[in-house]
């Protein structure tokens, strides 16, 4: 079995992005997260030239993240592994894991599922709490979404390029496939005159373009203003966050909003960008699940900069 994931804690990983981002695209794969019953939110990705995908997961009840404590919790099975989602911060609602996958057509299944001994793996308990077995959540266990991982993907261009201005062209070029949509997220670490830096993300749909192998952004898309650095809260696209993070390996980082900046000092010197482009295709949602969604994706990242006069 493959060793789980081990993740640091995300700061306010709940600071998402305008929901069809800079591109002004509408996100045709999750539906909103419902105000009233089960709502769920499932992906599973494999990067360019990885043998084991990550796993991503949350559940709301009534439009509320839903923490699994007790003897519930999210397992992920392939045909060659399993694994248990780990709570990136404990009760935080947030679930990642990692297992192995025999290829890019292997199903992996994700399911909320009821089993006191393995749930307690890597949990905070308070010790008069480990005897306490309340028996499965009826609420919130039972779900189970199978996902298809799509044809491997590899981003040709935009690699270790410099951009100079917000209006500059980002052409990212691919090799066509099936997917029903492609999406971006990007991991954005600015830098001032007097060192101070910050990092957040920027995630844009791009659309039903992947037949055609090639899609432009602007500069200003990521980088919404040289002097601004904004990020609007929104759930359907926390989990590809969660992904994005996974593959970048920044745990730790905190997602800052336009409150967290000194937006009358703070002026960018340059910008690092990891752009993780994903290739998606949905999955129907769980019986009785109202909202969100089952996404089955594959993933490169390109990395450049943005280095204005």
């Amino acid at each position: 079995m493959t060793s789980p994931i081990r993740v640091g804690t995300l700061l306010g990983v709940g600071l998402l992005l305008a929901a069809c981002g800079g591109t002004g695209k509408q996100d045709e794969l999750r539906d909103p997260i419902s105000q009233t019953g089960i709502s769920v939110g499932l992906q599973v990705n494999l990067p360019r030239d990885a043998t084991n995908a990550d796993a991503a997961a949350t559940i709301f009840k009534n439009a509320q993240r839903q923490p699994l404590v007790g003897g519930d919790f999210f397992m992920a099975r392939s045909t060659v592994d399993e694994a248990v989602l780990k709570s990136l911060e404990n009760l935080s609602g947030d679930y990642l894991g990692r297992l192995a996958v025999a290829g890019p057509t292997d199903p992996v299944t994700l399911s909320t599922e009821y089993d006191p001994i393995r749930a307690r793996e890597d949990r905070w308990y308070p010790v008069d709490e480990l005897l306490i077995d309340p028996g499965p959540n009826p609420d919130l266990v039972g779900y189970s979404g199978e996902i298809l991982i799509p044809a491997p993907l590899q981003i040709t261009s935009a690699r270790n390029a410099t951009y100079a201005s917000r209006s500059d062209n980002i052409v990212l070029t691919w090799t066509p496939g099936n997917g029903q949509q492609m999406t971006s997220n990007a991991v954005v670490t600015c830098v001032d005159a007097s060192g101070r830096s910050y990092r957040y993300p920027r995630f844009n749909v791009l659309g039903n373009v992947d037949g055609a192998g090639t899609f432009t952004l602007q500069v200003n898309d990521i980088i919404p203003n040289t002097n601004i650095i904004n990020a609007v809260a929104t759930f359907v696209h926390e989990v590809s966050t969660l992904i994005t993070v996974a593959l970048l390996e920044y745990y730790s980082y905190g997602l800052v909003s336009v409150s967290n900046v000194p937006l009358a000092t703070f002026v960018v010197q340059h910008c690092d960008v990891d752009l993780t482009v994903f290739r998606e295709i949905g999955y129907p949602l769980p019986q009785n699940v109202a909202g969100g969604f089952v996404i089955g994706s594959t993933s490169d990242t390109v990395r450049f900069r943005f280095d204005p006069p």
